[in-house]
């Protein structure tokens, strides 16, 4: 135990040697110094660089943080005794059995690495079966132990070179000082997010990976001041002001695109934070979320639902895999609509998905309204609008009116756990926000609006799958609303429940190509009726 102390402390001290380099660089005037000009000019620029640098690591900039890596690398190397015969007398990578758990872990992470890159923790979290349960009692517990690490570690080790040796040390170094703590490397993996401060032991992580929550207790801040610092740099990038006791949570994005969420007391019990990367989505193709039977009726049911521009909403709880779909769902979209998005934050990142089409996306920020920003995006020959989350009366009634007038049609998704409770939330939203005064009007308001429901399930053990598609249909007669199950998944495949009505047929085919109405006719007649 001693042994693991004077690791921890031979890094705590290279980390203020660190510092103090970085600050003896940032205040000094090389114009006291007897310099050319030129030599001047490099050192001014050379200082800007790094002050860049410095500040842009906190929000999360890969290109600045490996030029933070490389100086730091460079500057132990020359000035902090560190070299290939120093290194294992000052660190233990020749006894690995006296190495910090935290270490151990970043040792696994970068030996996987470098063989799959940012693949690295799903490998580690498939092959060791990290998101296999653990029963406690009749329930079922996701949890990486220190146990699980240990093992895990012996059977990965092998001796490191140098330069393995100097990168891990300087990335202790780094997450430390600059980085997010023993979350930065997380951060840089693939995998859907990652949470802090949401359990008794309020600084271990929680990752979230394929629909699943995993617990890995090994991973402890190692104090309140390292917690709270990591909180307050997750929300830096683009951040509308900063937290406080009077505001106590704050929304934001990293600059890849991650939602964040930061919340402290009072307002909370503790500091916690929320950090969704939505990398898994972005990966996955259509058939990778889909679970298939072999006539793959669910899928020619989106492609005809999105390619005929029918207003489709994606309902489902938390985690289920609405954003997942959503993204998928693009490619349907014909080449030249163009698309329209307006988010709370960036986290559809359609744009990098598909680089090559015409995309705008819009948000929120605190001189510039939703309403404003909606306005807004109906000036810019925008044919297809995506509303990332319709979560509030506010976002709900704008749903409604670019559904009717702002575009060719429209895609959200939405929590709603039913097709009625979706549209009665609508309808409500409509007469809390939108100036309705009668029930009935605001309900045929919506119900003409929305044609589909496309709904997301999540199983206890992290299965995401679409549980059915649902036809909105307007009962004008009876002043309600008709809503049938197309599809649904049922014991393993999915069951066709009933035909698509002929109306929604005719309007679907509006817009299709000579060809493609064809191929819907061939399609959709052989399985659903004429």
């Amino acid at each position: 135990m001693e042994k693991k102390i004077e690791w921890s402390e031979k890094i705590e001290k290279l980390i203020e040697v660190v510092k103090q380099q970085f600050h003896r660089i940032l205040r000094s005037n090389p114009k006291k110094w007897k310099l050319s000009k030129e030599e001047i000019l490099r050192w001014e620029a050379s200082k800007s660089m790094i002050r860049k640098s410095l500040k842009e690591c906190g929000y999360g900039d890969e290109v600045a943080k490996v030029f933070i890596q490389n100086y730091i690398m460079e500057f132990i190397q020359k000035y902090g005794e560190i070299s290939p015969i120093t290194i294992d007398s000052m660190f233990p990578f020749q006894n690995p059995s006296e190495i910090e758990l935290r270490t151990k872990f970043l040792i696994l992470l970068s030996l996987k690495e470098q063989e799959v890159g940012k693949e690295a923790l799903e490998h580690l979290i498939e092959c060791y079966h990290w998101n296999q349960s653990k029963y406690q009692g009749d329930d079922s517990v996701y949890e990486v132990s220190m146990q699980d690490v240990e093992r895990a570690f012996y059977q990965e080790y092998r001796p490191l070179s140098y330069e393995e040796k100097l990168k891990i040390l300087v990335q202790r170094i780094y997450e430390s000082y600059l980085g997010y703590g023993m979350i930065d490397q997380l951060l840089w993996m693939n995998l859907d997010g990652v949470s802090g401060g949401v359990s008794k032991n309020e600084k271990t992580i929680w990752i979230f990976y394929h629909g699943i929550t995993i617990h890995f207790s090994f991973l402890t801040f190692e104090d309140d001041r390292e917690f709270i610092r990591v909180c307050k740099n997750l929300y830096r990038y683009e951040s509308i002001g900063q937290l406080s006791q009077s505001r106590g949570y704050i929304t934001g994005t990293r600059k890849d695109g991650s939602r964040v969420v930061v919340m402290r007391p009072p307002f909370s019990e503790t500091w916690v934070f929320f950090v969704r990367k939505f990398d898994m989505a972005k990966q996955l193709e259509l058939e990778g979320i889909l679970k298939w039977d072999t006539n793959r009726d669910i899928y020619r049911m989106l492609k005809w639902i999105v390619k005929g521009c029918q207003v489709m909403g994606v309902t489902g709880n938390q985690g289920s895999g609405k954003t997942t779909l959503l993204m998928a769902l693009i490619q349907f979209i014909p080449f030249a609509y163009t698309i329209r998005v307006q988010e709370l934050t960036f986290e559809l990142q359609l744009r990098e998905r598909y680089p090559d089409r015409n995309i705008l996306s819009l948000r929120e920020t605190e001189s510039i309204s939703g309403q404003e920003a909606l306005d807004l995006l109906k000036k810019t020959d925008g044919m297809v609008t995506i509303l990332g989350e319709v979560a509030t009366h506010e976002v709900a009634s704008w749903l409604i009116q670019v559904a009717q007038t702002a575009s060719l049609f429209t895609m959200f998704t939405h929590h709603a756990k039913t097709t009625k409770t979706l549209v009665e939330g609508l309808r409500n939203a409509l007469l809390k926000e939108g100036g309705f005064q009668n029930e009935t009007i605001a309900l045929e308001q919506v119900v003409s609006s929305i044609r589909f429901d496309v709904h997301m399930e999540k199983t206890r053990e992290g299965e995401r799958y679409i549980e059915r598609i649902t036809e909105i249909i307007p009962n004008y007669q009876q002043e309600g609303v008709l809503s049938r199950d197309l599809i649904v998944w049922e014991k393993g495949s999915y069951v066709i429940k009933n035909q698509m009505s002929k109306e929604t047929k005719y309007a679907i085919l509006r817009h299709l190509t000579a060809k493609e109405k064809q191929q819907f006719l061939e399609e959709m007649g052989a399985r659903y009726g004429d």
